[in-house]
């Protein structure tokens, strides 16, 4: 083995692509590009003077006898992740970073005009965001605070419910001049992808809308929302998002009856945290009406 010592922060990087089998899936997974994965992998594989994966069309397989070393180091990188989380949670300063986790859709909505109040009650606090549609790990430290959907707080997780989100359909006036029909089947529609595909708005319309009416899907309701004011057709977003364009009108009211309760969570061992504390805090105390959509009025 070389001399010198292994880099164990290039392991989450490692475990990301045996775990996803293939280094697009593992950069998406963790937010970087393809290279870094690369980089990281073949530097920890230099470092370790022994190959990990066999490189293949189909992906990345892992190579005969790897995976002793690989389970050994997931021990080695769980005993890092709980004394990180164990020293964060007792950080007592207002300072440092705070590494924050949410959807692209519910950033521009929702959270994004708070977060300068945020700021200047604690500037010493750096705010750093992950835009994502995939439910980070805050067991391994992805992020600090996550601020999702979902009807329940996962089971291995603290928090609290800031608010509820209600879904409408919509579409620009220009396309709702030229399509008329009064039945969601006859028109155009944007669809959504996975992991947004097994939330209750991607059920409803997996159960609503035939698959042959969909000319674009994607992960994103800001991707829906933006092909949509561009007059592809229609899409089911949340009625804040949807409401906050000025080319887009809701259509089919009532439709669909589904809501989805909206959270902010942490690790246990960050709860205590004075800068997960602040934060968790005020996003509780300054979410009120105007970030609740009240599906009376939509």
């Amino acid at each position: 083995m070389h001399n010198h010592q292994i880099d164990w922060d290039n392991l989450r990087y490692v475990l990301k692509v045996a775990q996803t089998g293939t280094i697009a899936a593992a950069a998406a997974a963790l937010s970087v590009n393809r290279t870094t994965v690369l980089r990281r992998i073949n530097q920890f594989e230099q470092d370790l003077d022994y190959q990990l994966f066999d490189r293949r069309e189909s992906g990345y397989a892992l190579a005969p006898g790897a995976e002793q070393l690989l389970s050994a180091a997931m021990k080695v990188e769980k005993t890092v992740d709980d004394l990180y989380r164990q020293i964060q949670g007792k950080a007592i300063q207002l300072e440092g970073n705070l590494r924050i986790t949410t959807t692209d859709a519910l950033l521009v909505s929702t959270i994004a005009p708070h977060l300068e109040s945020f700021r200047a009650l604690h500037p010493q606090i750096k705010l750093e965001l992950v835009i994502t549609s995939h439910q980070l790990s805050l067991s391994k430290r992805d992020a600090d605070v996550a601020i999702r959907p979902g009807k329940s707080i996962p089971s291995n997780l603290v928090g609290n419910k800031i608010g509820s989100m209600h879904f409408g359909i919509f579409g620009s006036t220009e396309y709702l001049q030229s399509h008329q029909s009064k039945k969601l089947n006859q028109h155009r529609w944007l669809g959504v992808d996975s992991p947004v595909l097994q939330s209750p708005p991607g059920q409803w319309i997996t159960a609503h809308i035939p698959e042959h009416c969909f000319c674009l899907k994607a992960d994103s309701f800001m991707v829906l929302r933006t092909a949509a004011e561009n007059h592809m057709g229609l899409c089911l977003l949340p009625i804040k998002l949807g409401k906050q364009s000025k080319s887009l009108l809701q259509v089919f009211p009532g439709q669909p009856a589904i809501t989805n309760n909206l959270w902010i969570v942490t690790h246990p061992d960050l709860v205590r945290s004075a800068r997960v504390h602040a934060f968790m805090q005020h996003i509780c105390s300054v979410m009120g009406d105007d970030d609740v959509q009240d599906p009376k009025t939509s």
